[in-house]
């Protein structure tokens, strides 16, 4: 049925704004100012461990709340993180802003979800401690359910819904907007199934469908077309492939034969070997969800890997896992956005409904998985196969787990839903430990422990005939934001779920991926949201460019670049190389910035694509034999003065190379002398041409660092939450 859009309307009737109260009852929780979160009061709640017997124990969840002005409603608005594992009180102040316009007369309520953060969070010390090798996931899961003890079944879903409800009793409010992204969709949608009467509004980004998520991904391979499809639109990627999502499905069988094989160079120039299978290829297309730098770079990728030179595919590897740049012990720090992957595998693992019998062995959990995924026709997979889309989630993992609870719904046979995409987590883990070392990353990878739990978070719940379908929810004002480009919950489940709510609203953003709020750069779904909750009519987004065009194809030897008009021979060559390495430098700190999604620290180094470094300071830039093209390396120092790089002289050698020197910086202009050819060149008319390459190319947004000076500070965009579907 039509409702009326006055049900949204940030101002209530002035009879109300003057004598209702704030609450409905008597709170009986205390609130006193944060000592760390500007403009809240903190609160800490007791709540049962299991909400129906609480003599079995309790928790204690942390709460942030920010209150209303002169005229307060009777509702809140509750903000719920992804996850799940990720703690939300490290982001109050961006969920107050990204919420903004439902506050002017309603609090803002922002918790640590139980086991996370500051409310009781989860450790087990397996995870720590997994090794490298296929036998050591199911021990490392075992070992880990099992230092949690009993109280692992005490981290699901349904328990953290009883815990909204909880704060909502005891802060006294009469009704919640519940704003979710990702895994907090997935809490939000349960509690609005619950305690219908008690919902306002909801606000869900990137959504999880209520009744819970297959274990295969079926819904994210059928995306894998659609977003490429939009990352090469106004034919970006002609000069790289034809076909590219053919060329991600040639590759994706090879490296399902036979493992990719390579070298990658970290920040100190030092070279080592590296490889990848095709769960690796799909755990950077997923990671691409989160970081546009990731997707525009893929397609490029993806050819050079089927023309031999694995090089590119597998730095993006690295990119996408956290391990660029390198970072020196003394900078090392956590991301404010880190999951707790002990409550990420637990709620992962008790929350779905995989296809097998929770009372089975593993070994007959890991048949029933397999004998489900084998019913599925392969070409659902495509561009994958059947068994990339297991060994990159959860499955093989939770067959090990040891249930703590009862299902979530009757156990069936599966069917599929996306997986969630890589998360930072284990990235900035390595980061913030100084003995992390690049042979215990690798190590680390292997593990499904810190793989899928901190890497590769996957979506995992859901079985494989169809879920019983979920309860009835409440016809109450909803809006949902879905990302084109988002492959962990595309716009399909959003539609599903809409299909659920009456004149639910479905706001599809062009050239974004997950968490819509947070990556976002056109403004559309921020105007939608001010529209939402002040009475007018969410608009659809008009057509916009995409700010992150794919790069171009990658050269590996000089022959492969376009020589600069005006510079003749193997001199124009060489400049040509030399624009495209600093090019594809400014790209890496541009995507590592990305991925960190924070300011990059002093001292950040990155290894070329071909060999040598470049190191990044708050008085320099240090080039010391970077190569981006065979043969062709850059030295030199630039210097930084108040936050901006100068100019600098780089000498120019390699065996491919004209030898020289080059003066560049963030000036308009290139000039020197190389193999005695001397030149002066205006650099916009090189970008013009795509910096030596045989294509032409869009730059990325120019505003994105302070002045594209490669210096790595200032924020890219604004923290997003880290959602991970369960």
């Amino acid at each position: 049925m039509r409702r009326r859009r006055t049900t949204l309307l940030a101002v209530p009737l002035l009879s109300l704004a003057i004598l209702a109260p704030r609450a409905i009852g008597a709170p009986t929780i205390a609130f006193t100012p944060c000592r760390r979160i500007s403009g809240f009061s903190c609160a800490t709640l007791p709540v049962p461990l299991h909400h129906a017997d609480p003599a079995l124990g309790s928790l204690h969840l942390r709460i942030a709340r920010r209150l209303a002005g002169s005229s307060p409603s009777r509702d809140a608005v509750i903000a719920l993180a992804g996850g799940p594992g990720q703690a939300a009180l490290p982001l109050a102040g961006y969920l107050a802003g990204a919420i903004a316009p439902a506050l002017h007369h309603r609090d803002l309520i922002v918790f640590d979800q139980r086991g996370t953060g500051q409310s009781s969070p989860l450790h087990c010390k397996a995870l720590r401690e997994a090794i490298a090798g296929p036998d050591s996931i199911g021990r490392t899961v075992r070992r880990c359910g099992e230092q949690i003890g009993a109280a692992r079944g005490a981290y699901t879903t349904a328990e953290s819904v009883q815990d909204i409800e909880a704060i909502r009793q005891a802060a006294g409010y009469e009704k919640l907007v519940l704003y979710g992204t990702s895994y907090g969709t997935k809490v939000a949608l349960q509690y609005a199934e619950t305690y219908p009467s008690h919902v306002e509004a909801l606000l869900l980004d990137s959504v999880v469908p209520p009744q819970g998520v297959e274990p295969f991904g079926l819904s994210t391979f059928r995306a894998i077309r659609r977003v490429v499809a939009e990352i090469c639109s106004e034919h970006a990627c002609r000069h790289i492939a034809a076909h590219p999502v053919a060329e991600i499905a040639r590759l994706a069988a090879q490296m399902g034969r036979r493992r990719l094989h390579g070298f990658v160079y970290d920040g100190s120039g030092q070279r080592h070997p590296a490889a990848l299978g095709a769960e690796g290829l799909l755990g950077i297309l997923l990671a691409g969800d989160l970081n546009p730098a990731l997707r525009a770079m893929l397609p490029a990728a993806v050819h050079a890997a089927l023309h031999r030179d694995a090089a590119p595919l597998l730095r993006l590897e690295e990119l996408s896992a956290g391990l660029v740049p390198s970072v020196p012990p003394h900078a090392r720090r956590p991301s404010p956005e880190s999951v707790d992957n002990a409550l990420f595998l637990d709620t992962s693992c008790e929350d779905g409904p995989f296809p097998w019998n929770r009372a089975s062995p593993p070994a007959s959990r890991l048949a029933e998985a397999s004998s489900a995924l084998h019913a599925i026709p392969s070409r659902a997979f495509y561009p994958f196969s059947p068994s990339a889309a297991l060994n990159y989630g959860l499955t093989t993992a939770c067959a090990h787990w040891p249930y703590g609870s009862t299902p979530p719904a009757a156990e069936s046979p599966p069917v599929t839903q996306s997986p969630a995409a890589a998360t930072r987590s284990s990235a900035t883990a390595t980061r913030s430990s100084p003995a992390a070392t690049r042979a215990s990353a690798a190590a680390t990878r292997s593990s499904v422990a810190a793989t899928r739990a901190s890497v590769a978070a996957t979506r995992s719940s859901g079985a494989g005939t169809p879920s019983p379908p979920a309860a009835a929810l409440p016809d109450v004002p909803t809006l949902i934001l879905s990302g084109a480009q988002d492959l962990r919950t595309p716009t399909a489940d959003a539609r599903e779920v809409a299909a659920m709510i009456p004149d639910a609203k479905v706001l599809v953003v062009p050239h974004t991926g997950h968490s819509v709020l947070g990556s976002d750069l056109s403004g559309c779904a921020q105007a939608a949201v001010a529209a939402f909750f002040g009475g007018g009519e969410v608009q659809p987004c008009g057509p916009s460019p995409n700010l992150f065009a794919p790069t171009p194809a990658i050269p590996r030897r000089l022959s492969d670049i376009q020589a600069i008009a005006g510079v003749a021979g193997r001199a124009g060559r060489t400049l040509g190389a030399i624009l495209a390495t600093m090019l594809d430098l400014d790209r890496q700190v541009i995507g590592a910035t990305l991925q960190a999604d924070q300011t990059l620290p002093s001292g950040s180094s990155f290894g070329g694509l071909r060999g040598g470094y470049a190191r990044l300071s708050a008085k320099a830039l240090l080039l010391r034999g970077l190569s981006f093209v065979s043969g062709v390396r850059l030295s030199g120092i630039f210097p930084v003065r108040s936050g901006r790089l100068g100019t600098a002289m780089v000498h120019i050698g390699g065996r491919a190379a004209a030898h020289g020197e080059v003066s560049i910086g963030s000036g308009s202009r290139v000039s020197g002398v190389l193999e005695g050819v001397h030149f002066n060149i205006d650099l916009r008319t090189v970008k013009a041409a795509g910096a030596g390459s045989r294509q032409a190319a869009r730059s990325w947004p120019a505003g994105l660092l302070p002045d594209r000076g490669l210096l790595p500070r200032g924020r890219i965009r604004p923290r997003r939450l880290r959602a991970l579907a369960p």
